[in-house]
């Protein structure tokens, strides 16, 4: 509708002159041989050429145009993070859309690097709806990263925080910090209002949450990475033997002893013979036990 369609004559033997006949049109007639008519309501119109050469006139040749509506579309943007691959799509009527670079379809995918602008083209025989979508691209934050004292869990700072128990999240645990009650794997979803990071998991052993929280409550341990040795403050706390295993990525335990842990003093576990990467470090005594993940380097 109100495009113009322009008719073109194919008569053969040298016609000097034609007639044209277009009802619906604007014109509704021509003599032009190749003329521009433009129709303002969708339908199927008859149209009718007589021509005419020096011999005489043609019978006349009658044929059907379908002027169909121009198709409407409304396109939806959406929001990635840097590295991500987002998708923008187009709701429409047309019998086919194209995007940039050649993508077809009601939808495309683009990996941009900064925010970006696609162009569409929704087309229903000759007539084009053209629109843009967007894909807003925002930074990836920096990865979490999770501080043990006892039972009690704090994430580096963030715009918000979701706490997750074994994949799932804990309803409620939406602040920078968190109290374990039950033995698990715990890890934190942090963002930066529109793009998310999750810090790795600790498995927490909690079979005695008070004495657990007294034992383990004021410890360090530090260096993280380490190298040769962790070593353990136990800053508030009686004389106790401590239990300790390593184990590796798959569960293996690959290192175990005892300790003495005396209150105000550091203790020591060597690493020799444990090559490079991430180990869990499990403490126990009686009925109490924490667990520290670390990097061996």
């Amino acid at each position: 509708i109100n495009l113009p369609f322009v008719f073109s004559d194919a008569s053969s033997n040298n016609p000097t002159s034609w007639s044209w006949s277009f009802p619906g049109g604007s014109p509704s007639t021509s003599v032009s041989q190749n003329p521009s008519v433009t129709y303002t309501a969708a339908g199927v119109y008859t149209v009718t050429l007589v021509a005419t050469n020096t011999v005489g006139t043609s019978s006349p040749l009658t044929g059907t145009i379908s002027v169909v509506n121009s198709p409407t579309a409304t396109s939806t943007s959406t929001a990635i993070c840097v590295g991500q691959t987002g998708f923008v799509s187009v709701a429409t009527n047309a019998t086919s859309v194209v995007w940039t670079g050649g993508q077809t379809g009601a939808s495309a995918g683009y990996s941009p690097s900064t925010t970006s602008v696609y162009s569409y083209t929704a087309s229903t025989g000759a007539c084009q709806t053209i629109g843009t979508a967007t894909i807003n691209v925002g930074s990836t934050p920096t990865t979490p990263t999770v501080t043990q004292a006892g039972n009690n869990l704090s994430s580096t700072p963030a715009l918000t925080y979701q706490w997750y128990l074994n994949g799932s999240p804990i309803s409620g645990a939406t602040s920078q910090t968190y109290t374990v009650t039950v033995t698990g794997w715990y890890s934190v979803w942090t963002s930066n209002g529109s793009c998310q990071a999750s810090s790795s998991a600790i498995y927490i052993v909690v079979t005695s949450l008070d004495e657990a929280f007294t034992l383990f409550s004021s410890i360090e341990a530090s260096p993280n990475p380490a190298s040769e040795n962790i070593f353990l403050l136990f800053k508030n706390t009686e004389d106790k033997t401590i239990s300790y295993d390593i184990t590796n990525s798959v569960g293996q335990k690959i290192k175990l002893g005892t300790f003495s842990a005396i209150g105000g003093e550091k203790s020591k576990i060597n690493l020799d013979g444990i090559a490079d990467g991430i180990y869990m470090l499990n403490l126990s005594s009686g009925s109490s036990a924490v667990t520290y993940k670390f990097v061996k380097h």
